[in-house]
């Protein structure tokens, strides 16, 4: 069982170009889903999947219609996540952009 803080940045295309800013924490076990990812024609899907988990690392899986931010994106949308260094992701096919940045506790 592992802890990771989701932070959600939704930013709104057109004006007045609001954000909608949250965190969540998530406590989760090898396999689990989380982060619900709610944009029209994708209810109720999740964002992450904890594949498995070493000393101080994690390997998660992410929806595949989200982008890594600043790095090369692996086609499997599988990375590891050392502790206490977060990643984003970015989702800007939907009616506002999407950006989440997860650290793992």
């Amino acid at each position: 069982m592992v802890e990771f803080v989701v932070k959600s940045i939704k930013s709104q295309w057109k004006p007045p170009f609001k954000k909608d800013i949250q965190e969540k924490e998530h406590t989760v076990y090898d396999g689990q889903s989380f982060e619900e990812f709610n944009e029209k024609n994708k209810k109720n899907e999740t964002v992450f999947k904890l594949i498995k988990t070493e000393e101080e690392k994690a390997l998660i899986e992410y929806h595949d219609e989200f982008t890594l931010k600043g790095a090369s994106n692996p086609k499997n949308k599988q990375i590891w996540l050392q502790k206490g260094k977060p990643i984003s992701i970015t989702f800007l096919w939907g009616e506002d952009g999407i950006t989440k940045t997860i650290t793992l506790k």
